[in-house]
């Protein structure tokens, strides 16, 4: 996992990460405020910075802390959410036209259920080792 990355020496370079994924979101979220109408699209821009904060709280709670688990929480599950609702609004709202974007927005819940299954898969693998 990622996170794991904290336990090491380099723990300021994932922290450096996590604060600029998490400034990146927050500040797209921002930009997109000038182009995008509509009740959805203003639910994705919430789930956009929602997922910006916690990134950020990835940042500042590692692994081992307690609030990791919030950080994970508030920062994972509603990126593709929001990668979806807004990638459908400006190809709807014709501010983009490439619709190769929606790859990279279901690539987003794709990644999550991988990651998911991969972690099955190592824990299922520790089991075994005990």
């Amino acid at each position: 996992m990622v996170s794991e990355y904290a336990l090491g020496k380099y723990k300021w370079l994932l922290t450096l990460f996590f604060f600029m994924w998490g400034a990146s979101s927050i500040l797209l979220a921002i930009a997109l405020l000038e182009i995008i109408i509509g009740f959805w699209a203003h639910i994705g821009i919430v789930l956009l910075v929602l997922s910006g904060i916690g990134a950020i709280c990835g940042g500042l709670f590692d692994v081992k802390h307690k609030k990791h688990g919030m950080a994970f929480a508030l920062g994972i599950p509603t990126l593709p959410v929001a990668a979806l609702i807004l990638t459908y609004h400006l190809l709807n709202n014709n501010i983009i036209t490439q619709t190769d974007t929606l790859i990279l927005a279901h690539s987003t819940w794709i990644s999550i259920w991988l990651m998911a299954f991969t972690m099955m898969l190592m824990f299922s693998g520790f089991k075994k080792l005990v």
